[in-house]
């Protein structure tokens, strides 16, 4: 389960890290319907968008947030100020429908405080952020997977991946 929000809105995004008590340090992934929405939020060369293509088919839908410099329209609010921002095409139907409804990347953290362990259940996320007057609890059933997604960051001058955080895509998997 995730928190949802306008990502390319910095006030938004600020609701965010308010809600989860999440420091500004701490970048946020933006969550889009397809891969090719991608494009709108990260600024590759052609090497880069060729490997982002390639590991977007083989993995999207699915735990896998790649990193990339982020394009103007991002806020600095979701980058921490880095000027690169996460991309992820979540492989769960009920998000990307949400996502396309709203028609923006959604900033979408795991649904709790800062540093709690990740909902896997409605129930979870009301312990956690039942404190907030604005949530509204979509419920999605169950999760498969309680943990967090692998991000990468394409580093091409030295030729690779890197791997930033290990989770729900294996290493093996991003290699073959």
């Amino acid at each position: 389960y995730g928190l949802g929000a306008n990502g390319l809105d910095a006030k938004a995004v600020l609701g965010i890290f308010e809600a989860k008590g999440r420091p500004l340090s701490d970048p946020c992934i933006l969550h889009v319907a397809a891969a090719e929405e991608a494009e709108q939020l990260l600024d590759l060369d052609s090497a880069e968008r060729a490997v982002f293509d390639s590991l977007a088919a083989a993995c999207w839908p699915g735990p896998l947030s790649m990193v990339g410099k982020a394009k103007p329209a991002v806020p600095p609010e979701v980058t921490a100020s880095t000027g690169f921002v996460a991309v992820r095409c979540p492989d769960h139907d009920l998000a990307r429908r949400l996502i396309a409804a709203a028609g923006v990347p959604l900033a979408a953290p795991s649904a709790n405080r800062f540093g709690h362990i990740s909902p896997t259940l409605p129930e979870h996320v009301l312990e956690d952020l039942g404190h907030v007057p604005t949530l509204r609890i979509l419920d999605g059933g169950a999760c498969d997977v309680g943990i967090e997604s692998t991000v990468l960051r394409l580093d091409l001058a030295k030729g690779r991946v890197v791997i930033l955080r290990k989770g729900g895509v294996t290493k093996e998997r991003l290699e073959g």
